[in-house]
């Protein structure tokens, strides 16, 4: 794409390298892509606003609140919502293009639907508990997200799905099968970001927003075969390093690419756990009845992920480029054979488990080191210095001993840098 800086048009109309009108024509352009820019200090402000002004509401109520009777209380229980519902109508009427007046008044309806719930339920001894409060509250705000396209209203809602899903899943033990529908009804928001603005901060947010809530939620499969869990989560963040790889997201800076950070550092995090002798004595431990295998949900839940990842894989074709590609995708298979030979020769697929790390923090030392990218280099040293500091709380070493490795890998640590920098002095001059 050109860029023109610093051009004066009248000057261009002067030497007659454009005609009046295209100058004009130019001129409007430069107007509407100003005017239509979203202000983004505005929409901080105006959702800052919108919660202050709610907490302040509710503060100065909250200070009588006692010395009200019963219907004074529902009045105020319910006036600060019904103020929230004026602003989103007065903003969809006449402020419709404005993106700071769609965020505050959306965002402010959003925590006065919340108040109102639980004001309401305190003044008429409603019980109930906290997962249903939560699931009426999402379900009420859902419209908010489209009727006022509200991104905030929408990362505030994926939020709130995720705590119903882990208030019900982890705190009470039932299966809180109802998120994956409320997440299904927030994606088409997601999808209209990606249409209209890829590079934008709500599109990468949401990202981030999705792939932990996913991560949060997923442990909620388990029930009966908990063991094959670990399969879903390794094939889960393959799945998400392969989306990441994809060509937009790869373009990506690193921070504005969830999926593959996650995938990157979740995989790397999860084998390191594997690698000691602890976690496979935890999966032996737990005996499973193979015979019944179709019928567990976890080994469907797995089964869905490892599938997903194999697609992708094939898509990716990373044997086509073995010495270029991360060890990273090739994760979720390997795993499957460590896990089930770990299963019933532990000390194996603890060795293997080292070797896979071992693998990951030797490529990023070399690309890094062929792509004169500091980072990736030292991503690889991290992980071999993580994987040592590992087995020195396994193994049985001495202090001197340890503090030995410590200096060697800090020696290494500091002539692997300096070697590159000095690689890229030598390239510059």
């Amino acid at each position: 794409m050109r860029k023109l800086q610093n051009i004066n048009l009248d000057d261009l109309v002067a030497e007659g390298i454009i005609d009046e009108k295209t100058a004009n024509n130019i001129l409007a352009f430069q107007t509407k892509k100003t005017d239509n820019a979203p202000n983004r200090l505005g929409i901080v402000l105006s959702v800052l606003g919108a919660i202050l002004i709610g907490l302040g509401i509710m503060l100065i109520v909250a200070h009588n609140w006692d010395n009200f009777s019963r219907p004074i209380k529902t009045v105020f229980a319910f006036f600060p919502m019904i103020i929230g519902q004026i602003a989103c109508g007065y903003t969809l009427f006449r402020k419709k293009e404005s993106r700071a007046w769609r965020e505050g008044s959306a965002t402010f309806l959003f925590f006065t639907v919340g108040a109102c719930i639980g004001m309401v339920s305190q003044i008429y001894n409603l019980e109930g508990e906290l997962g249903s409060f939560l699931l009426t509250w999402m379900l009420l705000v859902l419209p908010l997200i489209y009727l006022m396209q509200s991104s905030i209203v929408s990362l505030l809602y994926l939020g709130g799905i995720t705590w119903y899903a882990t208030n019900c899943g982890y705190a009470n033990n039932h299966e809180p099968y109802l998120y994956w529908g409320l997440l299904a009804m927030a994606m088409p928001h997601y999808y209209r970001l990606f249409q209209n603005s890829p590079n934008g901060n709500a599109f990468n947010y949401h990202s981030w927003a999705i792939t932990l809530s996913v991560i949060v939620t997923l442990g909620l499969w388990a029930k009966d075969a908990t063991v094959l869990m670990w399969v879903a989560y390794v094939s889960l963040l393959a799945l998400y390093f392969l989306i990441g790889c994809q060509p937009f997201f790869r373009n990506k800076r690193s921070i504005n690419n969830p999926y593959l950070l996650l995938g990157l550092f979740g995989t790397i995090s999860l084998f390191l756990g594997f690698t000691f002798y602890g976690f496979w004595e935890e999966v032996i431990g737990e005996k499973m009845n193979w015979k019944n295998l179709l019928t567990h949900q976890e080994f469907w839940v797995s089964l869905v992920l490892v599938a997903s990842s194999l697609y992708l894989f094939l898509k990716l074709k990373p044997l086509e480029n073995f010495n270029k590609i991360s060890p990273i995708p090739f994760g979720f298979i390997l795993f499957l054979l460590v896990f089930f030979i770990g299963y019933n020769y532990p000390y194996i697929g603890m060795i293997l488990s080292n070797l896979f790390v071992l693998a990951i923090g030797a490529f990023y030392i070399y690309r890094g080191n062929e792509l004169n990218r500091l980072g990736i280099l030292n991503l690889g040293m991290l992980t071999l210095a993580a994987l040592i500091i590992c087995r020195f709380f396994d193994l049985e070493l001495s202090f001197v001993t340890r503090g030995v490795l410590f200096v060697l890998v800090g020696i290494g640590f500091f002539i692997t840098n300096y070697q590159l920098i000095k690689r890229r002095e030598q390239l510059a001059n």
